[in-house]
């Protein structure tokens, strides 16, 4: 029989290391994104001041994303990181790459690529409505992005908002998609994860008797996971 408190408590820590995980790899991720523009930035001169108004814009995302690392490091440090986290940093990290991507070279540059990182590291969380929360942020992201380049052209308005040209319908598409299946697949990875788990504490233990939660990081009530009542539906989706 499968003891729910202790796959609450071995849900939480595993989720808690998770976004950790995924905090370092947004830091090496930020680090070696602004060395490459800095040395871009260099190459090409500040002489001009429209350059200049680039490389200082992209300087305050850089900052902010960079606060974000800073801020989950606290939260989780001090037992104040509460279920709706991973979606808070989902989102702002949708939101930065969104930036760049208008600000730099447009949703017809490599920069897109950025949408589908964000979704697979939400595999990570081991949540299923993170994945999807992720995914279709992710999307509706990208068409916002490409709305507003094509836009520039009809509402003066939004003239010079972004730069970059506008993708061809088949780029397009392939991006939309590439979002989706890397969703899909990271969503199914976290579903069997969660299945191998299940069915790893359903079988009977060797001493016989009950189990105990584990104690430590991430077992606590104020952790990242949302463990407690809103577990209970995780269990039965896992299963």
């Amino acid at each position: 029989m499968l003891d729910q408190r202790r796959f609450e408590g071995m849900l939480a820590a595993e989720r808690g290391a998770g976004e950790l995980r995924v905090n370092l790899l947004r830091l090496l991720a930020i680090v070696a994104f602004y060395g490459n523009h800095l040395v871009d930035l260099l190459q090409r001169g500040l002489t001009d001041r429209a350059t200049l108004h680039e490389g200082i814009a992209v300087a305050v995302v850089v900052a902010l994303w960079g606060s974000l690392v800073a801020h989950v490091v606290v939260a989780m440090r001090l037992g104040r990181a509460g279920p709706s986290l991973p979606y808070r940093v989902v989102a702002l990290d949708l939101l930065f790459a969104s930036l760049l991507v208008t600000m730099l070279d447009g949703p017809a540059s490599s920069l897109v690529m950025l949408y589908p990182v964000i979704v697979a590291s939400t595999a990570l969380r081991l949540s299923v409505p993170l994945v999807r929360f992720g995914t279709l942020g992710a999307v509706a992201s990208y068409v916002i992005v490409v709305a507003l380049r094509g836009l520039e052209g009809v509402v003066p308005r939004l003239r010079g908002i972004g730069s970059g040209d506008l993708p061809g319908t088949a780029a397009f598409v392939i991006v939309v998609l590439s979002i989706t299946v890397v969703g899909l697949l990271a969503g199914q990875g976290v579903r069997q994860a969660l299945r191998m788990a299940v069915r790893g504490l359903d079988a009977p233990s060797s001493s016989g008797g009950p189990s105990e939660a584990p104690n430590g990081p991430g077992a606590g009530d104020d952790d990242v996971t949302g463990s407690g009542n809103g577990d209970a539906s995780t269990v039965e989706e896992a299963r």
